[in-house]
């Protein structure tokens, strides 16, 4: 298992050549240039396929990790799910920081993903395509089958690449300085009680993680793993909320104000 600062010594995973050759088929027929696949696994670390290795170093190297909402831990997603993304959304800060830099000087841009979480761990395909393809959108929504019967074939023909990539998995620590669900605070619950408490004290952003996680229903246990923080950590910032709430325990938390 390798740490996120191995990328600097070369650790990426690098089958370039055989990943485009398994992609080839789907890139002729249509306006898609890019694949990516990160698996992630219980136990916090994950591993990385993809047709653009530069990037995946650019990425992880600058630890742009950090900004994404997806890819944070497998606990984060119940069900399969596609997800367009733009990175002309100008309400996403991971789209202000990460996607501009993708489109701009990796021609990275105009992306669906598709997540399929297991009982072991959580695959996101990413399929992408070049900065001047802006309606390729409608290609995905129009060929929803086409791209899961490509991921039956690259689930068949990259079994080994599969198995290599596991190997090369790594563990990520995110940024306790970084809050990206700010933007968010609305969906937070909505009564005086919380408000008054909420507006009284300071939270870091990693207290303001730990709200927005416990509010959509996830364990301490969850969280810990979504932030990549240890159990005693976790600990550390619950005894913190309780005495900046006035609770106890993480019962009366959810009751009083409403954070579960």
């Amino acid at each position: 298992m390798f740490t996120i600062d191995d990328f600097k010594k070369g650790v990426t995973f690098n089958k370039k050549k055989e990943i485009k050759d398994i992609c080839r088929p789907l890139f002729v027929d249509s306006m898609i240039t890019g694949f990516l696949n990160t698996r992630l696994y219980n136990d916090g670390t994950r591993s990385v396929i993809a047709t653009y290795p530069d990037w995946i170093d650019h990425y992880y190297t600058n630890r742009y990790y950090n900004f994404a909402k997806c890819a944070r831990h497998p606990s984060c997603y119940t069900f399969p799910s596609y997800v367009l993304w733009d990175k002309w959304d100008a309400n996403c800060i991971s789209n202000k920081i990460v996607g501009k830099d993708a489109a701009e000087n990796f021609d990275i841009a105009h992306g669906i993903s598709i997540i399929k979480p297991s009982s072991e761990w959580c695959d996101i395909f990413d399929f992408t395509t070049g900065l001047g393809n802006t309606d390729i959108s409608a290609f995905y929504l129009n060929n929803i089958d086409v791209l899961e019967k490509f991921l039956l074939h690259f689930r068949k023909q990259a079994k080994d690449l599969i198995k290599q990539s596991f190997l090369k998995r790594f563990l990520v620590a995110y940024d306790p300085k970084i809050n990206i669900y700010q933007e968010y605070e609305d969906t937070l619950p909505q009564s005086s009680l919380y408000r008054n408490r909420y507006e009284e004290h300071q939270f870091s952003c990693r207290e303001k993680e730990c709200i927005y996680w416990l509010y959509q229903g996830k364990t301490v246990g969850e969280i810990g793993g979504i932030l990549g923080v240890s159990k005693r950590t976790m600990e550390k910032h619950i005894i913190n909320l309780k005495k900046k709430f006035g609770c106890d325990t993480l019962f009366q938390l959810g009751t009083k104000y409403g954070v579960r």
